[in-house]
Formats: C-alpha cells, structure tokens, sequence
C-alpha cells in the first residue's frame, strides 16, 4: 500500500492482523484493524502489533470513526462480504484525510464490475 510512515492506516476486515503486523515495519503513527469476527480480532490482538488498535465491527454498519481520521484505508478481500458498498465507500471517503486520500480495495474478478461501478459513483 505503499509509504505509510507516520500515517493512520485502516484494515477494514483485518482478520487476525497480519497485514497490519507487517505494517509496523515501515513505521505508522497508527495502524486499526476491524473484523465481524470476535475470535480473530481476539487473536489479532494478542500478536504484539505496535501502535495498533483493534475492534470488533461489522462493515455492512456504519464506520465508527471521526471525519478524516485515516491516511490510508485498504480492504483486502473483504467487499463481497459488504451488502451495502455505496454505504461502506461513502464512509471510507469520510474517513480519509482529503490531504492524502488513499484508499485501495482488493477485489475477486467475479465481484468486479458491481463494486468498481459503485466505487466510482461514490469516488468520481
């Protein structure tokens, strides 16, 4: 996802943290991960990730977080879980810092049109 030195950086569907843990070697101010899943943000937790925040959350509701909390926000996998992505876009726009906007989302070729086609109503 690139540089995130000194950024707040969201994984929305984290699962048990690895990628944030991976993160930490490039030096976030703040790295936070949800996951539906009480039982992996449990173990996500436990792994020791620096600087980092972890809740229980279920991205079919809304974001709980300020306006322009995040620098960068990625979801690897997760949006096929989302039943409302216009919804999930339109808070992750409200998240991001409008300085440095950076949001990326991983997609499985079978889901693309339908998520693309409502990420650029929302982003475009």
């Amino acid at each position: 996802i690139g540089n995130v030195k000194g950024l707040r950086v969201l994984d929305e569907g984290c699962g048990f943290g690895d990628h944030l843990s991976k993160l930490t070697a490039r030096k976030p101010a703040e790295l936070f991960g949800l996951d539906a899943s009480q039982k992996l943000i449990a173990f996500a937790g436990q792994q020791n990730t620096p600087n980092s925040q972890f809740a229980v959350h279920n991205l079919n509701n809304p974001l709980p977080f300020e306006n322009e909390h995040f620098d960068k926000i990625f979801a690897s996998l997760t949006v096929f879980y989302v039943k409302n992505l216009q919804q999930l876009f339109q808070g992750n726009r409200i998240c991001l810092n409008p300085q440095q906007p950076s949001q990326i989302v991983s997609i499985p070729p079978c889901f693309f049109d339908a998520c693309f086609n409502t990420y650029l109503s929302v982003f475009v």
